[in-house]
């Protein structure tokens, strides 16, 4: 039972994560949100949500763990 515990504790230690940030500011960049939330933990990638046509952000992002 405790190498069923701990394999569980190793499977749930590789989970990834997605984290919505909303309300941006239209000029930020995936640079500078990489900066901020790698504090909380490993990024592997930023997305900000753009506008089809224009590409100007449309104010949300999400960030992957």
């Amino acid at each position: 039972m405790a190498t069923e515990s701990a394999q569980q504790a190793n499977a749930n230690k590789y989970q990834s994560s997605s984290l919505y940030v909303g309300d941006s500011h239209p000029e930020t960049s995936e640079a500078q949100l990489i900066e901020k939330f790698s504090t909380v933990g490993t990024v592997i990638l930023v997305r900000i949500c753009r506008d089809k046509i224009t590409r100007q952000s449309l104010g949300y992002a999400y960030v992957n763990y």
